[in-house]
């Protein structure tokens, strides 16, 4: 069994690419679907059809063996449906007690950290198992991995051995160092996330004189292939923050319904609306909430706000 930073493992087959873009269409049928019905007035099954949705996403996600691109998907769909739900709750009336039920129904659609985790380590040992499949094949021969640098490239691929050039293990245990900590990170909120900017200045591309220093190749290769992270983790915790604009949305709504006023601050929603107050995920703080102006919003995510 594959254990991250291990130097003696077996390696398990880089897993079949999956083309991910047959979900993303029903997940964009569905979500049409569901702002159809939301123009018929029919809004427990435009509901129905934006949870499932975000449901659909969700499940690509946190997939068994899902990888980086298939979770990019999911959570493309899982948004898709929030997008959907959001204009139903900016268009349709939504009695309290409907209101409550949505906010139960949305909370198992927040990210599981676990299936992230599980995600970084299929991450890796795809990367992994790519890299030693490209060195054993072209890379094995000089002349073969000098093709595609420039004369002093090549020239420092042909004359450097193969064990000065190319060191296995000090390759991946630095990028299973890497990996460790964005499992670390699979539960934090933006503003504590580093692992994925580390991970993408790390192999910064220098150019030729980088294959003479120790492990150049090693360092040349992973600078070519490996991921920029960034994003994906930044469209993490906006999904995160979207759930939770949703949920505190539908309470401030409802609790405005039977009390005839906006609440004094988002503590007075729990625990009659919400179980417990969510959280902004670009900080770990409370959405912020201002009763003098009327107005709900994240401050990582401009677009997440609304005014009442």
């Amino acid at each position: 069994m594959h254990v991250l930073g291990a130097s003696v493992m077996q390696v398990p087959s880089p897993p079949e690419e999956v083309d991910a873009t047959p979900w993303v269409r029903i997940g964009e049928l569905l979500a049409a679907r569901a702002l159809l019905r939301m123009s018929y007035g029919q809004q427990r099954l435009a509901i129905a059809d934006g949870l499932a949705t975000a449901r659909l996403g969700k499940k690509i996600e946190e997939a068994r063996g899902a990888l980086v691109v298939h979770a990019r998907a999911g959570a493309r769909i899982r948004e898709m449906g929030f997008d959907a739900l959001d204009e139903i709750v900016m268009r349709m009336n939504i009695q309290p007690g409907r209101a409550r039920r949505l906010i139960r129904e949305l909370e198992p659609l927040k990210g599981d950290p676990a299936a992230r985790e599980r995600m970084w380590t299929a991450e890796y040992q795809m990367l992994k198992a790519t890299a030693l499949e490209a060195f054993a094949s072209g890379f094995a021969d000089p002349e073969s991995r000098a093709v595609g640098f420039g004369f002093l490239g090549r020239l420092a691929v042909r004359l450097a051995p193969s064990s000065y050039i190319f060191h296995p293990n000090r390759t991946f245990n630095e990028l299973a160092e890497s990996f460790r900590a964005l499992r670390g990170d699979a539960s934090s909120v933006c503003s504590q996330v580093s692992a994925a900017e580390e991970l993408a200045t790390r192999y910064e591309y220098t150019g030729w004189r980088q294959l003479v220093g120790p492990n150049g190749l090693g360092q040349l290769y992973m600078a070519l292939v490996a991921p920029d992270y960034r994003e994906f983790e930044k469209s993490r915790c906006r999904l995160e923050t979207h759930i939770s604009f949703l949920q505190t949305r539908l309470a401030v709504q409802a609790y405005r319904v039977e009390q005839g006023k906006l609440p004094e601050g988002l503590g007075a929603l729990v625990p009659n609306y919400l179980h417990s107050l969510p959280l902004d995920g670009f900080d770990g703080r409370r959405l912020r909430y201002s009763r003098s102006r009327g107005e709900l919003w994240s401050l990582g995510d401009e677009s997440l706000s609304v005014t009442f």
